[in-house]
C-alpha cells in the first residue's frame, strides 16, 4: 500500500514537471532575421524570426555603360539579398555632369564607332595640353588633326588638369581651322559630331538621327532651341578664324 502510494507520487510530479516545460531558468536570446528567440541555456524557442527588412542601395555607378549597380541589403543584419544593374536616366547632378572629361570621351569614341566605323574614321583621343588643361584631340584615320574639346568649371574657365575640383559644368567641341579643308567640310563634320555628343552626354538619348538637322552657315540650330533633358546645346561659326564650335551647357 506504501509503495503504491510512492509511485502515485512519483507519477503526480512528473506530470506536473511536464505541465511546467523544461524547469529550465530561460535566458532568452533575441530573434534574428532568420532564427525566433532562443534560451542559450536549453535551446527553447519562442515567436517567430524576424524577416529580412530589405533595402535598395546603389553601390557602384559606371557612367561609360551608363549603367549604376544596386544591391538589396537588409538593414538587421547586413546581408545581401539580391542585386540588379539599372540604366541612369541623366548625367547631371546638383548643376553639374557626374562624368570626368575623360569619361565623355571614352563614350563618345563609343558613339562614334557605333554609326561610322568603317567610314568615316575618327579618334577622340583624352589628354593635357602644353597650358594644363583638360581636353581631347580629334584625329582622322590619316592621324591629321580636326579639331578639339575643352571643358569648363563652375566659372566658366576652362579645366585644369590639377586643379582641386575638375568637376565638369559644360563643353565646347570645335572644329578647324584645317589646311586644305574647304568650310563645307567642317559643317558636315560638325553636323555628324552633333549626335555621337547629344548621347555622350544624355544616356536618355538613343538616336543620333534627331539631331541631324543640316548645319550650314546660314542655319546653327541644333533644335527648337529649348532645353532639352535639362541640356541647351548651340551652334557657331567663327568666319575669321574658320572654325565651328558646339557647345553643351547645364539649364538654370
Amino acid at each position: 500500500m506504501k509503495k503504491n502510494r510512492i509511485v502515485s507520487v512519483v507519477l503526480i510530479l512528473c506530470v506536473l514537471l511536464s505541465l511546467s516545460g523544461c524547469g529550465c531558468k530561460h535566458e532568452w536570446k533575441a530573434a534574428t532575421c532568420t532564427e525566433p528567440s532562443t534560451c542559450t541555456k536549453c535551446g527553447e524557442t519562442q515567436g517567430e524570426p524576424l524577416g529580412h527588412d530589405g533595402t535598395w542601395k546603389v553601390t557602384k555607378i559606371d557612367n561609360v555603360s551608363a549603367t549604376k549597380t544596386e544591391k538589396l541589403i537588409c538593414t538587421r543584419c547586413g546581408e545581401e539579398l539580391d542585386s540588379r544593374k539599372e540604366n541612369l536616366q541623366t548625367f547631371i547632378e546638383n548643376g553639374a555632369f557626374t562624368f570626368t572629361g575623360e569619361e565623355f570621351v571614352e563614350r563618345l569614341q563609343g558613339f562614334w564607332d557605333e554609326e561610322f566605323a568603317g567610314t568615316l574614321d575618327l579618334k577622340f583621343k583624352y589628354a593635357v595640353n602644353s597650358m594644363g588643361l583638360i581636353n581631347f584631340d580629334i584625329y582622322n584615320q590619316n592621324d591629321v588633326w580636326l579639331g578639339w574639346g575643352v571643358f569648363y568649371d563652375a566659372n566658366g574657365e576652362a579645366i585644369k588638369a590639377d586643379a582641386d575640383d575638375t568637376t565638369v559644368y559644360s563643353m565646347r567641341v570645335i572644329v578647324g581651322p584645317v589646311s586644305g579643308l574647304e568650310i563645307e567640310a567642317l559643317f558636315y563634320l560638325l553636323q555628324e559630331l552633333i549626335g555621337p555628343c547629344v548621347r555622350a552626354v544624355d544616356p536618355s538619348i538613343t538616336d543620333s538621327e534627331t539631331y541631324k538637322s543640316p548645319i550650314s552657315n546660314n542655319n546653327y540650330n541644333v533644335h527648337d532651341g529649348t532645353a532639352l533633358n535639362g541640356l541647351h546645346y548651340s551652334c557657331g561659326y567663327d568666319k575669321d578664324n574658320g572654325t565651328l564650335k558646339f557647345d553643351i551647357d547645364i539649364a538654370e
